[in-house]
């Protein structure tokens, strides 16, 4: 949420854009690792480094991907639903929503498998509970068939996130067209 909405205020200012730009393409770059080394060194062992590590690694992600749905909303096509006085929720489900979903939708995807692997990873490293603590248990003991169930685990989520949530949204909003 603070990924998209950052991202519209700054698809809507190019000042702002030009501005936080550079902070963007640092923390898109800078590796999850890194992330988790210094959310230890900052917040010690627990769920505070996790959770901010998680969210220092996913907002840019999602951040870039709301601004640029904004700035590339075509002005032509807003200028000519403004100009025959289209109305508010039409110009929003025939415009607006289809086009920044068709952006915002692979980015989430994305993002929710990226937030997911990079929790377990954070857990694993710098947390004393959750699934990658237990993974790290599971490695410890040579426990193979644990560390497999959490990886079953973590793909399912992933899936039910996806097609349960994201993809009857990409459905709902984004009419495909067939040739």
């Amino acid at each position: 949420a603070c990924g998209i909405s950052a991202g519209f205020i700054a698809g809507l200012s190019r000042t702002l854009a030009l501005l936080l730009r550079p902070v963007n393409t640092v923390l898109l770059g800078t590796p999850p690792i890194i992330w988790v080394v210094l959310a230890i060194f900052w917040f010690n062992m627990g769920s505070t480094s996790v959770v901010f590590t998680v969210w220092i690694t996913v907002l840019p992600l999602v951040f870039a991907a709301a601004q640029m749905s904004i700035v590339s909303i075509p002005a032509p096509l807003a200028e000519m639903l403004e100009t025959y006085r289209v109305p508010w929720p039409r110009r929003l489900r025939a415009l607006y929503l289809p086009h920044i979903l068709r952006q915002l939708l692979p980015a989430l995807i994305v993002a929710v498998g990226s937030g997911l692997k990079i929790t377990v990873m954070a857990e694993l490293l710098g947390s004393n509970n959750g699934m990658g603590s237990a993974i790290a248990s599971a490695r410890a003991m040579l426990d193979t068939v644990d560390v497999m169930a959490y990886i079953i685990l973590i793909v399912a989520i992933i899936m039910a996130i996806e097609y349960g949530a994201l993809e009857p949204l990409r459905r709902l909003f984004i009419t495909e067209r067939r040739s």
